[in-house]
Parts: C-alpha cells; structure tokens; sequence
C-alpha cells in the first residue's frame, strides 16, 4: 500500500481507529460550472425524470457527456455513500469527465447504512442481500427493501436509456446491452457504502475497471468478521481493481484489512494523508477525512491514478 501526498509517496503507514457504525456525508454541494470546461456536457437528471415508478431518493443523477465530439469509450458510475447525494461529489466527478470519461454520479437509496443494518445480526450473508436488494430489488429476507424500479440497476438503465432518446447521435447506447447496462464498458466507483456497492457489482459482473474510496468494511458481529461476500470469487480480475483511504480517517484499519480480502494488490492501494482544510468544522460529529478523500481537488494526481487517466 502506498501513501501518498501531491508531492509524492510517503511509504508506508497505519493507523487503528475505533470501529464507528456510520458516517454521514452531509455537506454542502460544490460548484461544477468548471465541468463545462472544454465543451464537456453536464447535466442534472432527476431519476424520477427518467422513470415514473421511481419516487423515493430522487435528489438529481450528476451526467457527464465528456467533450463534444469526442465519443468516450468508457462511462465512469459513481455511488454516493449513505445520506450522500451526486451534487455533493460535483468536484471529483468533474474532473474524472475532464479525463475523458463520460460519467453519472448516481443517486440511489443509500440509508441506512449496511453496518448500522447488519453489523450486528448473526445472518452472515445479511450484507450480501442488503447489497442485493438495493442493486436489483425485490430479494428475499433482505432487512432493507426497496423494488426493481427503485434499484440501482433500474436507475442506471433509465437514465442511460433517458440519455439516447434525449441526446441522440451522442453514443450512449454503447453502454446498454438488452436493455442492461453493458457492465464491460463501464468503471465503477464510490465512497463509503457506494464503494461497497461498487465492489458488490464487481463481484458479479465483470467490469473494465473498481475504483473504491474508503469502503467497504461490512463484518459480521465483530469488526474482525468481514462480511462472506467480501472474499467471494470475483467476475471483474482483481488487476483492475484500485482503492483508498485516508490514514487517519476512523475505520482505516477495517477498510485495509478489507482491501486485502477483496484481493486488491497492494501496489493498487493509496493511502492519502492529507490535513483536513483550516476552515474545515472540526466540531460535527462525522468522519472528516472520511469524506475529505473525494472532496479535495489537492488529490487530483491521485485521483488520476486510481481511475486511469492519460
């Protein structure tokens, strides 16, 4: 694992933090009037614009259609973590557009969280139909519930297919096969539980590329119990998996030892290290550097890294 600064690798480190059960990513939304730089298109999609049965966590999909006139083999999807919505990533997904990717922050039912859910129930595959049920719905004894329409795969679909009829001649329908996302074209990423989710999917569909901010760190009773589905054989080879965290955000002992499990290679694991921001409100009670990881634009060299860009 490696440590890293805008100024270069630190070497190796570790720090154990208490297990907390959630974080909240309440913030304040940035401004992406910078994502229009270059011609790129942004766009705010609300999903009940692309699907009348959706109606619950219906705060705006954020759509990247990366520079006009220069077709992007790739779509980047982006999960929020739990409480979290696209807008508050609008930094981030920004420039991972300006990489080159087309790219939908994605808003999904993402409270509450798996830990909180799951952590302390003796069902050890618990988190596995959590996950289940938010990416397709309608699974058995799930303790969360959410339909088909309200999944993460419906959502994705419809405002793929929302972006062919509305934007024709513009490409999206290279990322849908059968009226399903087509998963070998597409990078998935996130933060928190939308990087559980991330990997959850790359168990089970193989995808070009897992981008995982802190997460996940699902366990079973105890913190040391990582959750069944976390060592699970994986469609997506490890060798396009990449991940981070942050050395002294709360549970990065957990999240380490998660990476591990999922198989990722060490050398494809950053561990930022940032000081949070002077005006950062150290008083709230939510994990600051948790959050800090997608947030500032100080990281861009690494975010480049993780996702691949020229």
């Amino acid at each position: 694992m490696r440590t890293v600064s805008p100024t270069g690798l630190l070497g190796k480190t570790s720090i154990c933090y208490p297990l907390v059960t959630s974080i909240l990513l309440i913030v304040a939304p940035l401004d992406v009037s910078g994502a229009n730089d270059g011609n790129a298109v942004f766009e705010e999609i609300r999903p009940s614009q692309t699907d009348l049965q959706i109606s619950s966590f219906d705060e705006p999909n954020y759509v990247f259609s990366g520079t006009l006139g220069t077709p992007a083999e790739r779509l980047v999807v982006f999960f929020p973590g739990t409480n979290g919505k696209p807008q508050y990533l609008s930094t981030l997904l920004g420039f991972v557009a300006r990489l080159g990717y087309r790219v939908i922050g994605l808003e999904y039912n993402n409270s509450p969280a798996v830990v909180d859910a799951c952590a302390s129930k003796r069902n050890p595959e618990c988190s596995a139909q959590f996950r289940e049920e938010r990416v397709r719905g309608d699974v058995a004894n799930a303790v969360v519930k959410n339909s088909v329409a309200e999944s993460i795969t419906n959502r994705l679909t419809k405002v793929i297919q929302y972006q062919i009829e509305h934007s024709p001649g513009a490409g999206w329908e290279s990322f849908l096969v059968d009226d399903h996302p087509a998963w070998g074209r597409v990078i998935l990423s996130g933060v928190s539980q939308g990087a559980g989710m991330a990997a959850f999917i790359a168990k089970r569909e193989r995808v070009a590329r897992v981008v995982l901010f802190s997460g996940p760190w699902d366990y079973v009773e105890r913190p040391e119990n990582l959750a069944p589905w976390i060592v699970d054989n994986s469609e997506t080879p490890t060798n396009v998996w990449y991940a981070e965290y942050h050395r002294r955000e709360r549970n990065a002992s957990a999240i380490a030892k998660a990476y591990a499990a999922l198989g990722i290679d060490a050398s494809h694991v950053l561990i930022f290290d940032l000081d949070l921001p002077a005006a950062a409100d150290r008083s709230i009670d939510y994990d600051l550097y948790h959050i800090s990881t997608v947030r500032l634009e100080s990281y861009s060299a690494q975010w480049r890294l993780l996702f691949g860009g020229p």
